[in-house]
């Protein structure tokens, strides 16, 4: 499996399981629960293209060698006063946010481990 098809699966797999969660989490805890985790989702997912694709080009030597870390710098801040916003105008639960900014990232290990079970196996 390529990056790029990891970056896909992950992302599309990701999405769906944000999109079921903020519908749970807004039922059972209303409209600002079920923002909080489908913006968190979202945040991480935008972070993660981001992230994927600064990886990309570093490897294929094609930015300069410390683009890298302002382009991670912007990330981050971006991600910070989005995540700000959203708290400051008390349109997302805290908790929900952060359980939605977690999902990605567990998702991403759970996919490395199944290829490298796949690739041991196989």
């Amino acid at each position: 499996m390529s990056v790029s098809e990891l970056r896909l699966r992950v992302t599309a797999e990701s999405a769906v399981i944000v999109v079921v969660l903020a519908v749970v989490a807004a039922t059972l805890g209303g409209a600002r629960v079920g923002l909080g985790v489908l913006a968190g989702g979202a945040l991480a997912i935008a972070s993660f293209w981001r992230l994927a694709g600064d990886a990309a080009s570093v490897s294929l030597a094609t930015a300069a060698s410390g683009r890298w870390l302002i382009a991670s710098a912007l990330r981050f801040g971006g991600l910070a006063a989005a995540t700000a916003v959203l708290l400051v105008l008390d349109w997302a639960h805290p908790v929900a946010l952060v359980f939605g900014l977690t999902i990605l990232p567990c998702d991403l290990v759970a996919q490395g481990l199944r290829l490298a079970r796949v690739q041991r196996e196989g």
